[in-house]
């Protein structure tokens, strides 16, 4: 039997890099949504946006 370790999570913030593939998944998902998340720069804002539409427009056309 293996022993797993729990954490405590707490508000601490990180920063992590994800291509916008997986970034789509996730929003796609719903486990996060764009409002949860901050642009550091513009780039990734852009990148975020284009995300956003790409996943709104797959929505409507599942529908």
């Amino acid at each position: 039997m293996t022993d797993f370790q729990t954490f405590s999570i707490d508000n601490e913030k990180v920063q992590i890099e994800l291509t916008q593939a997986l970034l789509g998944k996730i929003i796609a998902s719903g486990l996060i949504s764009a409002d949860q998340l901050k642009c550091l720069n513009n780039s990734t804002k852009k990148a975020l946006w284009q995300t956003i539409l790409h996943s709104s427009e797959d929505r409507l056309n599942y529908t």
